[in-house]
């Protein structure tokens, strides 16, 4: 007697399919892997799933766009999965129905953005098919979001708001139509309301002080300015600036040596005050200032005389002439004293025009510390005679 043998042919199991908006006019279709899969079909179906059309055979690839279909008009599909054997497909069971909705996809990349003490800037990716888009706020992360305004370009100023609050943002895109096709929202995006970070300049007033001074924020009630001896010291508060003014002289200050400054602006409402940012550091070297009142005269037939206003706190001058042939300024005599403010200058050609700075110094140690130059001057010998 001979023994019965029978083969069952494998099967391959549903796929588990998810469905969701690839944008206006599509649909995506994702599935899981079936083991022993050689490739899958996918059907549009009703939502029964008992009238189906044959999409696309999409071979190993778990994934299928369908396209060209019509805003807010729900979509079904279904798949099945299939193995080849000895050159002849074996279908498995068809999967569940799954359905979709081509609407504008969720706007991307959104951020808010500090515009002014009480208004910020949303921005947002541009959602193709859109022709505007609804902008929702919350004061809460996760919840509470209410409708605001509608906005024709991916970006929108909220203005009025209170200084100190955050506030939280979704967008999401219109289609215009009867009725309007609303898209998906955005994640949210949220940002503190501070005032603006104060714009910074440091410069050399004379050889004690240094000049720090910021554009005038809006809105605030002053600001607050801090100082360190390197960019990643310890910086300690100095002066807070509540008369309005944009600038501040740091006095007492040790010439050669330099100055970190960071400042920040801030505004009070009832009893709450709320800073902005540092502003980035800057600093700058404490040195004379630049002699004012520079003048150049003829002396004689071969000389020049150069004058200037005597410089605060200053050990000495050095006066520099032109070299034409080089197009570089050489020093032609250092004076000491505070009130040697005059230099002539002897020794020139007749009918030629000299050309001359001074820059003032102060000694700190065996160190001469310069200033800056001041304005450059020019004369001839013998042209005032």
């Amino acid at each position: 007697a001979f023994a019965t043998v029978t083969f069952t042919m494998p099967i391959p199991s549903k796929p588990l399919p998810v469905a969701d908006n690839a944008s206006y006019t599509s649909n995506i279709i994702n599935w899981s892997a079936v083991s022993g899969a050689s490739g899958y079909e996918i059907y549009q179906t009703n939502e029964a799933g008992t009238d189906e059309d044959l999409l696309s055979d999409t071979g190993a690839l778990r994934t299928y766009t369908h396209t060209e279909l019509i805003t807010n008009q729900i979509y079904y599909y279904k798949i099945r999965a299939y193995r080849i054997m000895s050159g002849i497909k074996v279908y498995g069971s068809f999967s569940a129905v799954v359905s979709s909705i081509p609407i504008p996809t969720s706007p991307t990349n959104i951020k808010a953005t500090l515009n002014s003490y009480n208004s910020l800037n949303i921005s947002w990716n541009a959602v193709d098919g859109a022709t505007g888009y609804e902008i929702s706020r919350s004061l809460y992360s996760t919840s509470g979001f209410v409708p605001i305004n509608t906005a024709d370009n991916p970006s929108y100023t909220d203005n009025d708001l209170t200084t100190g609050k955050t506030y939280y943002y979704k967008v999401r895109a219109i289609i215009d139509g009867m009725p309007f096709v609303y898209g998906d929202y955005s994640t949210a995006a949220g940002l503190k309301v501070i005032p603006t970070t104060p714009i910074v300049t440091v410069s050399a007033v004379s050889y004690n002080s240094l000049n720090i001074s910021w554009e005038e924020v809006a809105g605030a009630t002053g600001y607050r300015i801090y100082r360190a001896t390197s960019s990643k010291g310890t910086y300690s508060y100095i002066k807070a600036v509540t008369d309005g003014s944009t600038s501040y002289v740091n006095t007492g200050l040790a010439t050669g040596s330099y100055y970190y400054y960071k400042v920040l602006a801030y505004r009070t409402e009832g009893a709450v005050t709320t800073y902005s940012a540092y502003s980035t550091i800057k600093y700058a070297k404490v040195v004379p200032a630049a002699p004012e009142g520079a003048n150049a005269l003829s002396a004689s037939s071969n000389s020049i005389t150069i004058t200037w206003n005597a410089v605060s706190g200053a050990s000495g001058y050095t006066i520099y002439r032109l070299t034409p042939s080089t197009g570089l300024y050489n020093s032609v005599a250092t004076l000491t004293g505070v009130n040697s403010v005059s230099y002539t200058n002897t020794g020139l050609a007749p009918g030629t025009t000299y050309y001359y700075k001074v820059a003032a110094y102060r000694l700190v140690g065996t160190t001469k510390v310069y200033g800056g130059y001041s304005e450059i001057v020019s004369a001839k010998p013998a042209d005032s005679l």
